[in-house]
This record gives C-alpha cells, sequence and structure tokens, in this order.
C-alpha cells in the first residue's frame, strides 16, 4: 500500500512521494502531475523512479487509467527503453499493463507504427521499432499468457513485427536474421489470419464497425500492410507458398467485410492513403 510504504521520487528538480501521487485522488489533479512527472524524465534513475511508481499505484484505487498507461507506454518506445517495456509488460498483475486489455495492445501497436513512421528513413529507429514489436509478440507467449490463446491468437501483434520487418528489408538493412525472422513471421500471421471465424472467437477482436473506427484504426491498417508486404518480399523473405498468401488476402477481405469496414468513408480514407490494396 502506498499510504505503508511511501517510496521518495526525485525526476529532474521534482520531489514528490508516491504517497502524493496516490493521495490526488481528483483525475484533473492527478493526470497532469503524473504527465509532468514523465515528462521530466531524462535519467536512468528517472526511469526506475517510473518503474517504482506503476508498481506502488497498480492495485490502489488511485490506479494509473487506462489512457496514463497507453501515454506510458508511447513514452517507453519513444526513448527505446526497451528493457523497461519487457518489464512492465511481463509483469501484468505486478503493474498493471496487460495484452489482454485491447486498450493496451491498441496503443502498443500504435506506439510502434508511429515510431517507426516518424523515423521512416532511419534504419536504427526502424530497428527499434521492430525490436519493440519482436518483444511483445515474444511476451504474449511467455508466463502470464501461456495460457491465454486470445492474446496468443491475435494477429495485430504479429502484423506488427511483420511491417516492421519488412520497413528494414525495403531500406535495404535487413541482415539474414532478420529475413528468416521475417518468414517466420509471415507464416506465423498467415496461419493466424486464415483460422475460421478469427474475428468472432478472439476477444481483442472489436465487434462494431464504431469500435474499429475508433480503437483499431492503426492496427487494422497494420494487418493490411502486412498481407501487401508479405506478397510483395515474398520471394526476398524465401516465402515460396504463394497460394497461402492469396487465400489469407482473401480471408481477410471477407472478415473485414463482416465486420463493415467496408464502408463507404472508411474504405476511401484508407483507400486515398494507399493503405488497401
Amino acid at each position: 500500500m502506498l499510504e505503508l510504504d511511501p517510496i521518495a521520487i526525485k525526476v529532474g528538480k521534482a520531489d514528490t512521494t508516491l504517497t502524493h501521487f496516490g493521495g490526488l485522488t481528483k483525475l484533473p489533479k492527478r493526470k497532469p502531475a503524473i504527465h509532468h512527472f514523465i515528462s521530466l524524465m531524462k535519467s536512468e534513475e528517472d526511469w526506475h523512479n517510473l518503474v517504482l511508481l506503476l508498481e506502488g499505484l497498480e492495485g490502489t484505487e488511485n490506479g494509473l487509467s487506462k489512457a496514463l498507461k497507453v501515454t506510458v507506454l508511447h513514452k517507453i518506445i519513444n526513448e527505446d527503453k526497451f528493457s523497461i517495456l519487457v518489464k512492465i509488460v511481463g509483469n501484468p498483475e505486478k503493474y498493471g499493463f496487460r495484452l489482454t486489455d485491447p486498450d493496451i495492445s491498441e496503443g502498443v501497436i500504435t506506439a510502434i507504427h508511429q515510431h517507426a513512421s516518424l523515423h521512416a528513413w532511419d534504419s536504427q529507429r526502424v530497428r527499434h521499432a521492430f525490436k519493440a514489436a519482436d518483444q511483445f509478440v515474444d511476451l504474449s507467449t511467455r508466463d502470464f499468457y501461456r495460457a491465454d490463446p486470445t492474446v496468443q491468437r491475435n494477429p495485430h501483434l504479429i502484423a506488427s513485427a511483420l511491417e516492421m520487418i519488412t520497413k528494414l528489408i525495403s531500406l535495404g538493412v535487413a541482415g539474414d536474421l532478420e529475413k528468416a525472422r521475417g518468414r517466420e513471421y509471415a507464416e506465423r500471421f498467415m496461419a493466424v489470419v486464415k483460422q475460421e471465424n478469427l474475428w468472432k472467437k478472439n476477444d481483442l477482436m472489436p465487434k462494431s464497425h464504431m469500435r474499429w473506427q475508433r480503437y483499431w484504426l492503426p492496427p487494422v491498417i497494420g494487418m493490411w500492410n502486412a498481407v501487401k508486404q508479405a506478397l510483395a518480399v515474398a520471394e526476398e523473405i524465401k516465402l515460396e507458398d504463394r497460394q497461402l498468401t492469396q487465400d489469407v488476402e482473401e480471408n481477410l477481405r471477407l472478415q473485414l467485410a463482416e465486420v463493415k469496414l467496408t464502408s463507404r468513408v472508411l474504405t476511401h480514407d484508407l483507400e486515398s492513403c494507399g493503405w488497401l490494396f
């Protein structure tokens, strides 16, 4: 409990304690305080203090909101703090970041996608984005999530990693190991997407058109890109089963139509951006 175990924290020139954050019960006061805390982080000690803050607030009635958790994820990914990423997402009961939560999964994928898009010509940054995506896929198969097929069968996480690999290939900086990972992810992605009634069986899939628009547009774009790019680089990553890619493309079209993604406005927006076939 925060009240029983206060932890002093210094971030930049600001001194505070976890009890201070826990005591800010009014969201208008807590939210800017925590945002300010996050914005000041620079040193390794600051990042260590962030982990203490996350652990201290989890499980209390004043825990972080989903929106603030997503803000934290974006900060971690933008600063390439992957050891912290693995630590907090790999211990959801301790830190409260669960990939089984659609908002957290969407936040993760959007942060990775934006990180790579903002630095599209910086191969090192794109490599960092791939590393983050790769670690999230790995985490989805370990420990806390091992018995949860909902997360393991979530194609968005796999598509995110595949998209980052194909970006590295397009930049001409992908090594043999990364190309091998590209083939592995392409085959895994296609196998998952090809499953019958995937959208209905997976709780992480939104069930209404509005949820697709509000929460899942970046991940859906990632899925379309993953299929398109898997086809484009099939020869380079030695993905020889082109019939499988065509089957998956058709399956994906049918499934997206099933949830009414093909509404006139949204389809036009995606096509105008070059994100649909």
